[in-house]
């Protein structure tokens, strides 16, 4: 085996361990900011400290190590006397500056709002620092699939058949890599449009004779209904698909698969959901566990005796709001019928495709749901 088939076995390998991305931390844009406050004194005569309306710069949004925004104000006050005067909470405020008769203080400000009470002689404030912010709509990778589920996947594949003429044993390929995108359209969240592709990346699993290459693809469209959060994310599709897969021989004679290459339409379910929520509190590790389960079934073709179908489950652990990782099963079954062939003693053929698999999956985001 080349140094090449070694490098793409291993990057297979290793890629959904690799595709963590650094996707917790969310970005937000800042509406406006306020200063207000009400007192059980407004006579500037009789208290020692007065309020400048804020006149400040706009401040910028930072985040905090779990990803929270909060922004960092000044306030100003006009000092006539000696005053004490105490603010709280203590913990977000603190004097920067005191001199010329005014005083500064920089105070923490946690969106929407933070609420401050100054006690000095005489009077007693409510300090209203209002600094609302919204998520910040961009157009970047991760807001872009927002609503979409994207997956990678590295499996080791076992294809069979039962052709008596070349009898082979299972063979197996490690690894198979590739992935699926499935995002809704623009103007019905409903409706999605899907695409996947699987290759192996040479194979890893030994020498054998007669080596085989395999490849898959399938394009796909889907009307999905999402349940709430509270239910554990429920969902279910009805699914119509064009899908073909390819099994590719080295040798040229001897040939044990012979259904080589398909592409069929077909149509399916899907369905899946987190459904330990509907136990446990939502801190609890099992509503952190999913279970996914699809089955798809190909369409009788005019002039080919061929058929197919697929199902596919999937036991997997959301590490992070956005991203799960899952090991699943699944198992193709073809069969095509060769009576009418140039070589008709060959029979109805039946070849099928197992796999064992881990999966890397990037989860649709629940804003309003």
């Amino acid at each position: 085996m080349s140094w090449r088939a070694w490098v793409l076995g291993a990057w297979g390998v290793v890629a959904p361990l690799c595709a963590f991305a650094q996707t917790d931390l969310q970005k937000f844009e800042l509406d406006r900011v306020s200063f207000q406050y009400r007192t059980n004194n407004d006579d500037p005569h009789k208290r020692c400290l007065v309020w400048y309306p804020y006149n400040g710069t706009r401040p910028t949004i930072q985040y905090g190590e779990r990803g929270d925004p909060f922004l960092v104000m000044k306030i100003r006050a006009r000092v006539r006397q000696q005053c004490e005067v105490k603010i709280t909470p203590a913990e977000v405020v603190t004097a920067v500056d005191s001199q010329d008769g005014e005083r500064v203080y920089e105070v923490i400000v946690n969106p929407p709002a933070t609420l401050l009470r100054a006690k000095g002689p005489n009077f007693l404030d409510e300090i209203i620092l209002e600094a609302p912010v919204r998520q910040f709509s961009g157009v970047g990778f991760f807001d872009f699939f927002a609503r979409s589920r994207v997956y990678f996947e590295t499996r080791m594949a076992t294809l069979s058949t039962d052709n008596t003429r070349n009898p082979t044993d299972p063979r197996k390929l490690f690894p198979v890599f590739g992935g699926s995108l499935v995002f809704p359209l623009p103007w019905v969240s409903s409706i999605l449009l899907g695409y996947s592709m699987f290759q192996n990346l040479g194979n890893l699993s030994g020498a054998q004779d007669n080596p085989l290459q395999y490849s898959e693809f399938s394009f796909d469209g889907r009307y999905t209904y999402w349940g709430p959060k509270r239910w554990g994310s429920p969902y279910a599709s009805i699914v119509g698909e064009y899908r073909g897969r390819t099994v590719y021989q080295l040798a040229q004679t001897q040939r044990s698969f012979v259904i080589g290459s398909t592409a069929t339409p077909g149509f399916g379910l899907e369905l899946g959901g987190f459904p330990g929520i509907l136990k446990y509190p939502a801190t609890h590790w099992a509503t952190r566990v999913g279970l996914d389960f699809s089955w798809r079934q190909s369409l009788g073709v005019s002039g080919l005796s061929y058929a197919s179908s697929m199902w596919e489950t999937v036991l997997s652990y959301r590490v992070t709001s956005k991203w799960a990782l899952g090991l699943g099963y699944s198992k193709i079954s073809q069969q095509s019928d060769f009576s009418l062939s140039e070589d008709p003693t060959v029979g109805v053929l039946r070849e099928g495709v197992s796999n064992l698999f881990l999966r890397l999956t990037l989860l649709p985001q629940e804003e309003g749901r």
